[in-house]
């Protein structure tokens, strides 16, 4: 036995409390961000892709640093906490639509779609001129 066929059973296995804690975690964020509803997907969608496009850009330049990619992660989780507040501010001004939260990502998802067309784009891929445009407005409208 290997030590990989050791290990892989005690990863995949989790208690029914690590179950339920990450179910508690899960849904506590769901409910801090204003629901997990397509454009919040989109959102994650989105920060997930540009932060692995620029973990391959970093790769292909040969310049992959732990502390960049962590400093990576931490912009990433402040987006997050931006969407929070928007949300919670719509809630205390009683905003119907979700006015600010609505407002904040899409700026992001803009944001952060130009960032993956950049990334790619320095990686020598062709990039769709459309894409950047719409992705452009969605930042401004933002």
């Amino acid at each position: 036995m290997n030590a990989l066929e050791t290990i892989k059973p005690k990863i995949l296995v989790l208690s029914p409390m690590e179950k339920i804690s990450i179910i508690g975690i899960a849904g506590g964020y769901v409910n801090l961000v204003g629901g997990f509803d397509q454009s919040m997907q989109t959102l994650a969608l989105f920060i997930t892709i540009d932060y692995v496009t620029g973990v391959l850009l970093a790769l292909y330049k040969n310049s992959l640093s732990s502390e960049e990619c962590y400093k990576g992660i931490i912009k990433k989780a402040i987006i997050f906490l931006v969407v929070v507040l928007a949300h919670h501010t719509d809630m205390v001004f009683k905003m119907e639509p979700l006015l600010l939260r609505s407002c904040t990502i899409v700026f992001y998802i803009g944001n952060e779609g130009i960032s993956i067309l950049e990334n790619i784009g320095e990686m020598g891929v062709p990039l769709p001129r459309n894409i950047r445009k719409v992705l452009s407005n969605l930042k401004e409208i933002g």
